[in-house]
């Protein structure tokens, strides 16, 4: 029950408060977006009768997120420290083995990243970072992000959790297919320098906030 309660509130962060009627999109708050959903968690289940809860709750959904080094996440209990091994590892996978993954980081990802100051980022000293420049800049990085950062993420990080996804489907897990596939196909379209292929429809959004990755 705990791990649903996270799963569903775990970007909530992204959710504009009542103060914050003069923001125009959530995306701003990408940085900071899962420090705002722990806060959010801590207010919010009380009033639903799970106060005892809360606390916990709002430190394991940090697994979701890269704002605290997830050995720095202090959880006492294992079985605590397995499902936030078990949430982190759902929030990737379900998100980069969705078949329009790809069209979804195009369309609306770069978006986010520049609200959220990632794309390109002003340091206190007045330098800039450029990470990505473009859609296309970070589709073709995209690889990247899979092979250095998510999976490490995944095995180490998050003690390969995903394994449980092979005990659930008793076979491959179908996560894992689904994710070999998008990049297999992404790799040739860079390879091929024809990210035109990209072309699933994706659906037209007036939420003020939707995370693709």
């Amino acid at each position: 029950m705990l791990g649903a309660v996270i799963a569903l509130l775990h970007d909530s962060g992204y959710l504009r408060r009542a103060s914050e009627a003069n923001v125009e999109n959530g995306a701003i708050f990408t940085k900071i977006h899962v420090s705002r959903s722990a806060d959010s968690i801590a207010r919010y289940l009380p009033t639903l009768g799970f106060g005892a809860e809360a606390e916990i709750a709002s430190r394991v959904v940090h697994f979701t997120g890269y704002e605290m080094d997830v050995d720095d996440i202090k959880v006492d209990s294992p079985k605590d420290h397995l499902l936030g091994h078990m949430v982190g590892t759902a929030d990737l996978i379900g998100q980069m083995s969705d078949p329009m993954y790809l069209e979804k980081c195009r369309e609306f990802l770069y978006k986010e990243f520049v609200l959220g100051s990632i794309a390109r980022e002003t340091l206190p000293d007045g330098r800039e970072i450029v990470r990505y420049t473009s859609p296309e800049d970070l589709i073709c990085k995209t690889p990247g992000f899979y092979e250095y950062v998510a999976r490490e993420r995944i095995h180490r990080k998050l003690g390969a959790a995903d394994r449980y996804a092979e005990a659930h489907f008793d076979r491959a897990s179908l996560y894992q297919i689904e994710i070999d596939a998008n990049f297999s196909f992404l790799r040739e379209v860079i390879e091929r320098a024809n990210l035109g292929r990209l072309r699933r429809a994706c659906y037209s959004l007036s939420t003020p906030h939707f995370k693709a990755a």
